[in-house]
């Protein structure tokens, strides 16, 4: 496979997939350090799952509405499916991490109880309430503890309000992939074994919840669950984007519609870590929200495209977006955004899926080719972030300036 804007190799052995099971093991220790140590967001989730913390992000606050990530892994897998197989890594590494940030009181008692046999361990109320009340606090939905069966190594867990897919039947086959890795990967965690699940029920499927099977293993195996085909993925982003242009409220109605910022940051963090494909395909995943959106919205001009993403962001709180229009470029700022808020200097520009959203909806709006590149990030030692459109006919944006 190669990407459709410009050739490179995508090719499924290359890219896909990548977090086979050496890297999932040093990343799996190595990883959850440089997070911690970096992301501001990270070290807080943990943390304000149990405890008042001061807000990262002053104006916009530390959470984002739950469609944008949604639309992340939509428009993602929408383009390959096969990327399911990473973002249930993802999140398996996600829910490691998170145990392993527990403020220090709340990992004290959890590790008394650990002391005990692996059966009293897990059928303890203790670590399965630290579980489902963090679980809410961070935006996940409500989690529900269902029975432990210790002759089979089987957990069962019901979520409800799920944060991937609101109800309703539109898919052949689960989908909730990141929800059940964050799962593996705290009982991971916890139990010091192996684990992966199944997802037996779905809300996207028309189940009034979703729901999880988790084993334990001594050894790492692989999680089950079948693919689902790129036109169902794109029709539950299309409903996503309506929802959107509706204006609809409480999408998740008693469980909030605002997702904790961390858990964003990490999974695209890692996205664009595994390789050079996951970056191209994240801006090509971006450029295919942009697009979509400015397409049901129906609108034609880029000035009421910029606009309507400006509102959007801010209504979204993915960041505060400012432009200024010069004759040869349009210069959009964006402050507190939603990937770099809070984090240090690594070195790296993360709003490569904003830059696309912004390609997509300024190329649907005019027609013309349109190159979005960022120029500034708070990763990289930026106040903000910031990003340079430029048509590929240096005469086009006169031309639309000009009327």
């Amino acid at each position: 496979m190669k990407c459709p804007a410009c050739g490179f190799n995508l090719e499924l052995k290359d890219v896909i997939g990548t977090l086979k099971r050496v890297d999932y093991l040093i990343e799996r220790e190595r990883g959850g350090r440089f997070l911690y140590s970096n992301f501001n967001a990270m070290r807080a989730m943990s943390v304000m799952a149990f405890e008042r913390m001061r807000p990262i992000r002053p104006i916009l606050g530390d959470r984002v509405h739950v469609t944008f990530p949604v639309l992340r892994f939509l428009s993602m897998v929408s383009l390959y499916p096969q990327f399911a197989y990473d973002f249930y890594r993802l999140g398996k590494l996600l829910g490691y991490y998170a145990i392993g940030g527990l403020p220090a009181g709340v990992f004290r008692r959890l590790s008394s109880i650990l002391k005990g046999s692996e059966t009293k361990m897990l059928k303890s109320r203790i670590p399965q309430n630290i579980l489902i009340n963090g679980w809410k606090r961070v935006g996940g939905g409500i989690l529900e503890f269902i029975d432990f069966d210790e002759r089979e190594g089987r957990l069962r867990y019901r979520l409800l309000k799920s944060a991937i897919f609101p109800p309703g039947k539109r898919l052949s086959h689960p989908a909730c992939f990141i929800q059940m890795g964050a799962l593996c990967g705290i009982i991971e965690a916890i139990s010091g074994k192996f684990c992966d699940g199944i997802e037996t029920k779905c809300a996207g499927m028309g189940d009034p919840y979703c729901e999880f099977e988790l084993y334990l293993r001594d050894e790492m195996g692989h999680p089950g669950f079948e693919l689902i085909g790129k036109e169902q993925f794109k029709m539950s982003m299309d409903f996503i984007i309506n929802e959107l242009i509706e204006e609809r409220k409480d999408i998740r109605k008693g469980a909030g519609d605002y997702i904790h910022i961390s858990v964003d940051q990490a999974i695209n963090y890692m996205i664009l870590s595994l390789s050079k494909g996951h970056v191209v395909l994240s801006r090509w995943s971006g450029r295919l929200v942009g697009e979509r959106m400015i397409e049901l919205k129906g609108i034609g001009n880029i000035f009421d495209a910029l606009d309507y993403l400006s509102t959007l962001f801010q209504n979204l709180k993915v960041g505060i977006m400012e432009k200024e229009l010069l004759p040869d470029v349009i210069g959009v700022k964006i402050g507190e955004s939603v990937y770099s808020s809070g984090v240090k200097n690594i070195n790296m520009k993360l709003c490569t899926f904003i830059a696309g959203i912004l390609e997509g909806a300024l190329h649907r709006s005019s027609r013309e080719d349109w190159v979005v590149k960022e120029t500034r990030c708070i990763a990289n030692g930026d106040e903000y972030c910031e990003f340079e459109c430029r048509t590929s006919d240096p005469d086009a944006l006169k031309k639309m300036l000009l009327g």
